[in-house]
């Protein structure tokens, strides 16, 4: 995206609760994953498949600022924004990513 190394991961399920609990450990496992894997950035989706829902977890700041960039939306002040109708990485993330990715200096 935009010629940096970003992951963008996707965990879909139908109990979003769980993984939203353990946001704190989700969000030091991204910075680990930057770290090991020498990434510009990650991103990390946990999509509601039955409230067609992706709710985004940031781990850094630039990875908020794209999304915001993506989506016209506000990342809250912890960390999080939920992106109603967003589902598919390949169809709906990558792309809205990719756009604001080519608009932004990351």
């Amino acid at each position: 995206l935009g010629g940096k190394k970003i992951r963008v991961s996707v965990l879909e399920t139908t109990q979003p609760a769980s993984p939203l609990a353990k946001q704190a450990e989700l969000i030091a496992a991204q910075q680990n994953l930057i770290k090991e894997e020498k990434l510009d950035d990650m991103l990390l989706f946990v999509v509601d498949i039955l409230k067609e829902a992706a709710t985004f977890i940031s781990a850094t700041p630039t990875s908020a600022k794209l999304v915001e960039k993506a989506w016209a939306c506000t990342v809250g002040p912890d960390g999080t924004v939920v992106l109603p109708g967003v589902l598919s990485r390949k169809k709906q993330m990558i792309p809205a990513l990719e756009a604001a990715a080519s608009n932004e200096e990351l």
